[in-house]
């Protein structure tokens, strides 16, 4: 039902304003990952990643701060009915949020935990049972390899 009515409120706004709404709630997103980046790097910096940006924490910050500043611009140039429309979502996905954090609503396929719902989730990338076969079949093919090719060395 909120789906439905925002899709006929947003029907009835232009495509320019259409746009604009869209991109200044993509801009408060933008906006929150620069801040957990940051906020990881200060109060995490030995926490296990996929990558590692290969900067110290004050590089980093004068990295981010022209994405920063630019998408803070681009925000501040926006109308006030984006502006509206912008709290007005903000505050129904926030609510939305609480109620089902206070539910025990499922992350992932299993019962979130309390951790979960405080933001403290950590997501490992060690390989699992399913995935341990490949990793044995992809050396398995490259020890096979390095043997032809030690092989085929030595005939010539």
């Amino acid at each position: 039902a909120l789906g439905v009515a925002i899709i006929v409120m947003l029907g009835a706004a232009k495509l320019d304003q259409l746009i604009e709404m869209l991109n200044f709630n993509y801009s408060i997103s933008l906006l929150m990952e620069y801040a957990a980046f940051l906020k990881l790097r200060f109060t995490r910096p030995d926490m296990e990643r996929p990558y590692q940006i290969p900067l110290n924490n004050y590089w980093c910050c004068v990295f981010m701060m022209p994405a920063i500043l630019l998408t803070v611009f681009l925000m501040l140039l926006a109308t006030y009915t984006t502006l509206a429309f912008a709290v007005v979502v903000n505050i129904i996905g926030f609510a939305m949020f609480y109620c089902r954090s206070k539910k025990g609503t499922r992350v992932m396929g299993r019962k979130a935990s309390k951790s979960m719902m405080n933001g403290s989730v950590s997501l490992s990338l060690v390989p699992t049972a399913s995935t341990d076969h490949l990793h044995s079949a992809s050396s398995s093919i490259a020890t096979k390899q390095s043997s032809d090719n030690n092989v085929s060395d030595s005939s010539i």
